[in-house]
């Protein structure tokens, strides 16, 4: 405990030293390959041009990626920063709300649920730092949102949405989606420095 606790002190005061974006990097990287290949299946129902609306918490994570290599190399693009901070606060929050109401309904956890729970709270965790003061122009923070309303219109009005534990989720899901989006147009706009 001695290191960690400085460790996170001094992450929490400099998010944008290069070994923090590295590792975070890896991280993201290495969670959207896992997460593209937990929704293979349902890929593979859909033609490839549907593709891009199907993983949503895998999108999000791989946008991070690449946010967190550009503010590697020193060039940080705030934008795709703001932009993948949305996504992932959203998909991450998303899926800690169908976790949690899977487990009161099925009554266990199993460990690859816990796992999943742990990183889609790092999702969630990574968003409100990185977004934090971040200055971003109105037009990007108006196309973020009204992506994660696109998104919402494709998964639950045109059925692409990522695939629940239980059939009678599907009212929460679309409630829990839409509402996040609603929140994070409000939330976020403060969060950051809109300009």
């Amino acid at each position: 405990m001695g290191i960690i606790k400085p460790l996170i002190s001094d992450f929490l005061k400099k998010p944008r030293r290069r070994i923090y974006i590295f590792f975070l990097f890896w991280i993201n990287l290495l969670g959207s390959i896992w997460g593209y290949w937990w929704y293979w299946g349902q890929l593979t129902t859909q033609p490839l041009a549907y593709w891009p609306l199907i993983p949503d918490s895998p999108k999000s994570t791989t946008l991070m990626a690449v946010a967190f290599f550009f503010i590697f190399l020193g060039r940080e693009i705030k934008s795709l920063t703001f932009f993948a901070g949305a996504m992932s606060f959203k998909y991450g929050f998303w899926a800690l709300g169908i976790l949690v109401q899977n487990w009161l309904m099925a009554g266990k956890i199993l460990p690859v649920e816990g796992m999943l729970f742990f990183s889609h709270l790092g999702m969630i965790i990574e968003s409100l730092i990185y977004v934090k003061k971040l200055s971003v122009k109105k037009i990007f923070y108006y196309f973020a949102v009204g992506w994660l309303f696109f998104e919402d219109i494709a998964d639950w009005g045109l059925g692409f949405h990522p695939y629940l534990f239980f059939n009678e989720q599907f009212w929460f899901g679309a409630g829990l989606a839409v509402s996040l989006s609603g929140i994070i147009a409000v939330y976020f706009k403060k969060l950051a420095h809109i300009n």
